[in-house]
């Protein structure tokens, strides 16, 4: 047997990686996420296709969590990998490093533009220093104000 033989071998009878409930969110997520941060290093110079191909391989194994944001860079490599894998299929994270409701509204929307999606399913705010809570609470609350809208407006659309 070759090595290469061995390899493909070692890969098809490798376990899935489990699911597990995400709290009481509701959403089911592989117990092992992938981070695309280093596919927008520029040094390291991962096309979007390059990326795609390892979050396909990654979804293959059972790693169905993918983490981005609003800085890394990698959000055309995350929306080049739905193309390829069903929005279905994932749960897909971004963050970001705004310091204002209105700002992080329009990073979540530079977001669902950018990754090509809908909605994402955890949107988180990134890089808070201790000083900076009580402002956290005034961005969420507004983000949860748009939530609560959108939900409003997909109920409107079902009744329609």
């Amino acid at each position: 047997m070759r090595n290469g033989d061995l390899q493909v071998g070692l890969v098809r009878d490798m376990r899935k990686v489990p699911l597990v409930n995400l709290g009481t969110s509701g959403l089911k997520v592989s117990k092992l996420g992938f981070g695309t941060f280093d596919f927008g290093v520029p040094s390291l110079n991962i096309s979007p296709e390059e990326g795609a191909h390892v979050l396909e391989e990654a979804h293959k194994l059972g790693v169905s969590f993918w983490d981005t944001s609003d800085d890394y860079g990698s959000h055309p490599h995350v929306a080049a990998a739905l193309r390829i894998v069903p929005r279905k299929d994932v749960v897909i994270s971004t963050k970001t490093s705004a310091k204002t409701g209105k700002d992080a509204k329009k990073s979540l929307q530079t977001s669902l533009t950018e990754l090509a999606i809908g909605y994402v399913d955890l949107f988180l705010l990134h890089f808070v220093k201790s000083g900076q809570i009580r402002n956290c609470r005034l961005i969420l609350r507004e983000l949860a104000d748009m939530k609560a809208a959108v939900a409003d407006l997909t109920r409107f659309d079902e009744v329609q």
